[in-house]
């Protein structure tokens, strides 16, 4: 095999497949990159960590057929760092790869290809398939949203260890819902969609394993994705580029009835306000129990916490709420976590009484909410 290729273009590959080919495994072959040279100047790659996989196919200069696997890691610290635009590739033996010209040249040993695990007929990547479009910069927001309901290791139910992707429609609106939860939290995240959604998608009950989105985000690169499911895998498709993942078979709670919030309590706060508050009492709270205390009454919250060690904290705030008082208690950091994916200045919190959770959104912006739990008072 032998061929020429952009640098940068052979970088932009390889930063892809890092989350895959960089994890521990038993199956060491995969920390490896498939690169294949085939006719009409066609180049393919493919990298997997056997749950989930990434092949793409370009177009280089292409001066030899043929095959290898090299590391992955270490042929991208090479691209990364080398001085030329254009990078040449070339097996000179069996497992053999000189990378390079002129005055910077690497000698690698690869492994052997047909090692490689096939994975290609596993997911069966079809141009035919049905897919979806969908806003590649909204789906990356919306994993990163599902991301931060983080799980225990000891969690092994699948709807903990992944999150929920659907299509429905609403108020004749079609939307592509994402949930997320953990022990103590949920969030909902909607992306509107252009295009109506095809009866294949309809009310599908989708569960992603969770550990993959590190992967999506760094895979997702324009603005506009295509998707589709198989019976077992999901696909997503950009720019002739593929990333496969398996799919949970158990399906994922019904979780429209926990955002009602009939019968609540309507708390408004300023975003910052609110924000800078529960980071002066974050600087307090103990590390191991991070709890702060909210009292809400006419137009006023009183928010303390102590620590044993260091000392306590109290702070008052005028809000926008009329109501009886409510006494209740919450981590601030998860709090902030949550409502930095909040894109404007207004809050809506509705809490219901004493133990209830609560549930947060922005006063405009129907996309994004979440509800938490209270801490043990």
């Amino acid at each position: 095999m032998k061929i020429k290729i952009e640098k940068s273009l052979l970088k932009n590959i390889l930063e892809k497949v890092q989350s895959l080919t960089n994890n521990k495994t038993s199956f060491p072959i995969t920390k490896n990159i498939i690169i294949e040279a085939k006719e009409n100047n066609c180049i393919s790659f493919l990298a997997t960590n056997l749950i989930s996989s990434f092949y793409a196919v370009k177009e280089t200069e292409v001066q030899k057929k043929g095959k290898i696997a090299l590391n992955a890691l270490k042929l991208f610290e090479i691209v990364k760092f080398y001085p030329d635009t254009h990078i040449e590739i070339e097996e000179i033996d069996d497992q053999w790869i000189k990378i390079g010209q002129n005055d910077v040249i690497y000698n690698i040993v690869g492994v052997i290809p047909d090692d490689f695990p096939d994975v290609m007929e596993e997911y069966k990547i079809d141009e035919n398939y049905e897919y979806i479009e969908i806003d590649g910069n909204e789906i990356k927001k919306g994993l990163s949203i599902a991301n931060l309901s983080n799980y225990e290791e000891h969690d092994s139910k699948p709807f903990i260890t992944g999150f929920y992707l659907g299509f429905i429609k609403d108020n004749e609106k079609n939307i592509s819902r994402m949930y997320s939860t953990n022990r103590a939290s949920l969030t909902k995240y909607d992306i509107y969609m252009e295009n109506d959604i095809l009866e294949k998608f309809s009310n599908q009950n989708i569960v992603i394993p969770k550990n993959i989105i590190q992967s999506l985000n760094a895979i997702i690169t324009d603005s506009k994705i295509k998707l589709t499911f198989t019976e077992k895998n999901l696909i997503i498709k950009q720019d002739h580029e593929y990333f496969c993942t398996s799919l949970y078979e158990n399906k994922f709670p019904d979780c429209n009835a926990i955002f009602n919030t009939e019968n609540f309590n309507l708390i408004k706060l300023n975003k910052t306000e609110f924000t800078d508050i529960l980071k002066r009492m974050s600087i307090i709270v103990e590390d191991k129990n991070p709890i702060v205390f909210f009292k809400f009454s006419d137009n006023n919250l009183l928010i303390n916490t102590s620590n044993h060690e260091i000392g306590e904290s109290k702070e008052e705030s005028k809000i926008d709420y009329q109501g009886e008082e409510i006494k209740t208690s919450f981590n601030p950091k998860i709090i902030l976590k949550f409502i930095k994916y909040i894109e404007e200045e207004n809050l809506l919190f509705y809490i219901k009484d004493n133990k209830s959770n609560c549930i947060i959104k922005g006063m405009e912006d129907n996309n994004y909410t979440f509800t938490l739990m209270p801490m043990v008072m």
